[in-house]
């Protein structure tokens, strides 16, 4: 019999290595503790902390994942190996982007002109401290992050490393989309507000904005899968949700980005892509669907009835005045919608803002400076490149769809987000959880990698002696 060469060998007991070292109990404990965190995934749905004009809510999704993560950490802690290593250990941590986001965050609220005043202005100790809306705030807003970044991250990412439980989180996914998916496509003919075809989550804006991220995965899978039932269920997912969203930046995100996801497949494809969404716009437009009339063309409508610019453009300006006066810095995580009115001096004001309308990347250069800003972009960077190294180095095909999916994903994600925030309840756990699979696929290649320079290295000296 022929032995396998030291490549295979070696790539062998890589792909072994990814299962979980644990015993049985342990793995079913964490693949539970998965599925419950996707199925908290696709929806919005919150708690009412504080009811009234100043309500604060916090999203069931936030509350079972800090549950989940207290769960996992007694286990990792509590824990060995079945060859009796101390589990935390092998915890993988999240990259050095994401704690350059937390550092520029960090820094934006001890550097905060805001909170330096509720200090002075603080009379009855910590708990007037503690009542003052800027400083609370900036708690709150902080906690967001540290639980989405560093709670959620570390989670998802020691989840999904074991192979088998990545491939079952996502084929538990995809029917909660669908069910997701069926609801909207119920609101788009029955509900008459467009604002409230959302189906699990809270406006239009955030559902498209999730279509805009799992779109492109489901077109990669249609794309690279061999099962023509699997084809069919992917593309007919793509095109009722590109139909049923009421969001012209969401739209604009996946015209830009599926015909580059087919590109990176087949030429040909990607070409085939766009010319299907041109058309389908085309017809939607001469058609005068609802797509069109709730969708499209208040998003290239950039001014009111009255001539002014829509007031959502007009907070561009008010954040760009924001960032110019607090260019490193920014006025400090939490105290965005506190400032923000101040700085539109002789700018119009005259209307309420549209749900889930801010631009994402302003409002974060506002809040943590143009610190905050590189850092973010740079943590898109970061895991679009390991993305596509992924997709392009991973020999499973179903492997291959998952980074390229995530990629589009990512840039779905930046598109929309330029009309619409998507890093809220809801979009920004499912954010997170790309930026997890990215990271455990990557992982893979670097192992690789080091496996095949390593089995190189043998020959050489083999040859040499």
């Amino acid at each position: 019999m022929q032995k396998d060469s030291p490549i295979t060998h070696h790539v062998s007991d890589s792909m072994a290595n990814s299962e979980p070292n644990t015993s049985k109990w342990i793995n079913s404990v964490e693949t539970a503790l998965l599925l419950l965190l996707v199925l908290f995934l696709p929806t919005q749905a919150a708690l009412a902390i504080r009811r009234g004009p100043n309500a604060t809510y916090i999203a069931w999704g936030d509350i079972v994942t800090a549950m989940a993560f207290g769960a996992w950490a007694l286990l990792i802690l509590l824990t060995r190996t079945r060859d009796g290593a101390r589990r935390w250990r092998t915890v993988k941590w999240p990259p050095a982007p994401i704690w350059m986001l937390m550092f520029a965050a960090a820094v934006s609220v001890l550097n905060s002109p805001s909170i330096h005043q509720a200090f002075k202005e603080a009379e009855g100790g910590l708990k007037s401290l503690l009542g003052d809306d800027r400083v609370r705030n900036a708690i709150v807003e902080m906690a967001q992050l540290v639980l989405y970044f560093l709670v959620a991250y570390t989670l998802f990412r020691n989840l999904v490393e074991n192979r088998a439980r990545l491939r079952l989180a996502v084929n538990f996914l995809v029917p909660l989309s669908t069910g997701v998916l069926l609801m909207g496509v119920v609101q788009y003919f029955t509900v008459p507000d467009p604002v409230k075809v959302s189906a699990t989550f809270g406006s239009q804006n955030i559902y498209s904005g999730f279509w805009a991220m799992l779109a492109p995965m489901m077109l990669a899978v249609g794309l690279l899968t061999d099962s023509m039932a699997t084809k069919v269920w992917a593309y007919a997912m793509v095109f009722v949700a590109a139909f049923t969203m009421l969001s012209g930046g969401a739209l604009l995100a996946l015209v830009v980005v599926l015909p580059l996801v087919a590109s990176f497949v087949r030429r040909r494809a990607g070409a085939t892509v766009l010319g299907i969404l041109i058309a389908g716009l085309l017809i939607s437009s001469l058609a005068g669907t609802r797509t069109y009339r709730a969708g499209i063309r208040p998003f290239v409508q950039l001014r009111d009835d009255e001539g002014d610019l829509k007031k959502q453009y007009i907070e561009w300006q008010a954040d760009v005045n924001m960032l110019a006066e607090r260019f490193l810095t920014g006025v400090g995580v939490g105290n965005y919608q506190l400032n923000v009115g101040s700085y539109y001096l002789h700018l119009p004001n005259k209307e309420k803002m549209p749900l889930d309308s801010n631009n994402l990347f302003l409002v974060i250069a506002s809040s943590m400076g143009m610190t905050g800003l590189l850092a973010f972009m740079y943590l898109l960077c970061y895991h679009g490149r390991q993305a596509r190294r992924a997709f392009q180095q991973v020999g499973d095909t179903d492997l291959r769809a998952l980074a390229l999916g995530c990629w589009g994903g990512l840039l779905g994600f930046a598109i929309t987000s330029i009309h619409h925030s998507l890093l809220v309840r809801g979009t920004g756990m499912v954010f997170i959880f790309l930026l997890a699979i990215i990271g455990t696929l990557s992982n893979d290649e670097r192992q690789k990698a080091a496996i095949a320079e390593s089995a190189t290295r043998e020959e050489v000296e083999c040859e040499s002696s």
